[in-house]
Protein backbone atom coordinates (compact mmCIF):
# COMPACT_ATOMS: atom_id res chain seq x y z
CA UNK A 1 0.00 0.00 0.00
CA UNK A 2 2.63 2.33 1.26
CA UNK A 3 4.70 1.70 -2.25
CA UNK A 4 1.24 2.33 -4.35
CA UNK A 5 1.01 6.05 -2.47
CA UNK A 6 4.73 6.55 -2.94
CA UNK A 7 4.53 6.49 -6.57
CA UNK A 8 1.45 8.33 -7.18
CA UNK A 9 2.09 11.05 -4.59
CA UNK A 10 3.56 13.31 -7.70
CA UNK A 11 0.18 13.68 -9.50
CA UNK A 12 -1.89 14.68 -6.39
CA UNK A 13 -4.91 14.50 -5.28
CA UNK A 14 -7.12 14.14 -2.82
CA UNK A 15 -7.25 9.83 -2.69
CA UNK A 16 -3.36 9.69 -2.58
CA UNK A 17 -3.44 12.25 0.67
CA UNK A 18 -6.24 9.71 2.41
CA UNK A 19 -3.79 7.18 1.16
CA UNK A 20 -1.02 8.13 2.75
CA UNK A 21 -2.86 8.96 5.84
CA UNK A 22 -4.31 5.22 5.70
CA UNK A 23 -0.39 4.28 5.34
CA UNK A 24 0.37 6.47 8.27
CA UNK A 25 -2.06 5.27 10.60
CA UNK A 26 -1.19 1.22 9.54
CA UNK A 27 2.70 2.27 10.25
CA UNK A 28 1.23 3.21 13.79
CA UNK A 29 -0.04 0.34 14.85
CA UNK A 30 2.13 -1.58 13.43
CA UNK A 31 5.05 -0.25 15.92
CA UNK A 32 3.09 -0.05 18.79
CA UNK A 33 1.92 -4.02 18.37
CA UNK A 34 5.72 -4.61 17.55
CA UNK A 35 6.82 -2.72 20.76
CA UNK A 36 4.27 -4.72 23.10
CA UNK A 37 4.91 -8.46 21.20
CA UNK A 38 8.76 -7.63 20.78
CA UNK A 39 11.04 -5.51 21.62
CA UNK A 40 11.24 -1.52 22.18
CA UNK A 41 13.08 -0.78 18.82
CA UNK A 42 9.46 -1.50 16.88
CA UNK A 43 8.41 1.98 18.41
CA UNK A 44 10.83 4.03 15.97
CA UNK A 45 8.18 2.59 12.75
CA UNK A 46 5.01 4.00 15.37
CA UNK A 47 6.71 7.27 15.49
CA UNK A 48 7.75 7.55 12.14
CA UNK A 49 4.19 6.27 10.74
CA UNK A 50 3.23 9.47 13.63
CA UNK A 51 5.49 12.26 11.63
CA UNK A 52 3.57 10.49 8.37
CA UNK A 53 0.06 10.94 9.92
CA UNK A 54 1.40 14.54 11.02
CA UNK A 55 2.61 15.91 7.57
CA UNK A 56 0.36 13.99 5.73
CA UNK A 57 -3.08 15.77 7.92
CA UNK A 58 -1.38 19.69 7.50
CA UNK A 59 -3.49 22.60 6.10
CA UNK A 60 -0.33 23.49 3.37
CA UNK A 61 -0.74 19.28 2.92
CA UNK A 62 -4.00 19.67 2.00
CA UNK A 63 -3.87 22.73 -0.18
CA UNK A 64 -1.11 20.90 -2.44
CA UNK A 65 -2.90 17.81 -2.87
CA UNK A 66 -6.24 19.86 -4.14
CA UNK A 67 -3.79 21.90 -6.64
CA UNK A 68 -5.12 21.21 -10.06
CA UNK A 69 -1.95 19.43 -11.90
CA UNK A 70 -1.54 19.43 -15.59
Amino acid sequence: MSLVVALKIAKGGNGVRVGAVAAGWLVITAGVVGALAHHRAWSAGAVLGAVLLFLATGPNTRDWFDTPRL
